[in-house]
């Protein structure tokens, strides 16, 4: 068994960088947009876990001396306009997808930005929507410049020649969710310390299958809480082991990510003290 894990492990990696190679060869853009930071020192990452809301007058507090991005629907909070993010990042299709106006999330979450965003703003989205109608509404804003991320992800276990690609750019993490590609953006732009917010990923303990074996969700942010029955983009109904393997995901490529910002010299600091990430070193508020 264990020489099986190996062979596998060896053809995950051979084909993650052939993937990785062929994709930059066709479309010859490093994986993350350029951005020079005004203080590396820094960077504070605002997840939206139900921890964020006692965690804000901290944020507030020590604005001055970090750097920030903020992910998915903070700005439809009044935070917003007094924190005045540098980075904003938004991954899910939700946001982008033909029928984006269908989304309640999407529709505030974006009616936010284009409205209140009065100072330089870069906005990063996934490459692939860059010709959506939502993009489009957005930067009739002067204010907000747009970049790209391209998910273009290396898998494998052998982190010498991930950190390579990584480094690179020609690779990213597998970006499972919008922290994980927010916590690269950090790292490859050479910030001294990342501190995360909002990151309680306590999915697990709210998880649940009714009596119709659908699967639902208590779906806790920091402003707002609802069940919601979980569905794939196509809104097809999604199951819970589908559920329970992408938080796996998610998790192991915070392990990935640690590894690297060692190699790179970057600090991650969680303050979700409860949180289930468990390979950032956690600290108190």
């Amino acid at each position: 068994m264990e020489i099986y894990n190996k062979v596998v492990a060896i053809f995950e990696l051979l084909l993650g960088i052939g993937i990785s190679l062929v994709s930059f060869i066709i479309s010859p853009y490093k994986v993350l947009p350029k951005y020079s930071a005004k203080n590396e020192n820094k960077l504070f990452i605002l997840g939206n876990g139900p921890s964020l809301s006692d965690q804000l007058n901290f944020i507030t507090d020590k604005r001055e001396e970090a750097e920030l991005i903020c992910l998915n629907g903070f700005s439809r909070n009044s935070k917003y306009e007094l924190l005045k993010p540098e980075v904003y990042l938004l991954i899910d299709p939700v946001f982008f997808k033909q029928d984006w106006y269908t989304y309640e999330i999407a529709i505030s979450t974006l009616l936010s930005i284009s409205k209140k965003t009065d100072w330089e703003l870069l906005l990063i989205v996934p490459r692939k929507w860059k010709k959506s109608e939502s993009l489009k509404q957005l930067a009739k804003n002067e204010n907000i410049s747009i970049g790209y991320i391209r998910n273009v992800p290396i898998v494998g276990r052998f982190n010498f020649v991930t950190n390579i690609f990584f480094k690179l750019e020609i690779s990213t993490p597998v970006l499972q969710n919008v922290l994980i590609g927010a916590i690269f953006f950090g790292i490859n732009r050479k910030y001294k310390e990342i501190n995360l917010f909002g990151t309680d990923h306590t999915w697990l303990n709210d998880l649940s299958v009714d009596k119709n074996n659908e699967v639902y969700l208590k779906d806790d942010h920091f402003d707002d809480v609802r069940t919601i029955k979980l569905v794939h983009v196509d809104k097809s109904p999604k199951k819970a082991y589908f559920f329970i393997n992408q938080i796996q995901i998610m998790l192991r490529e915070y392990s990935v990510l640690q590894s690297y910002a060692q190699l790179m010299g970057v600090r991650i600091i969680n303050y979700t003290v409860n949180s289930h990430i468990e390979s950032f070193q956690k600290k108190s508020i």
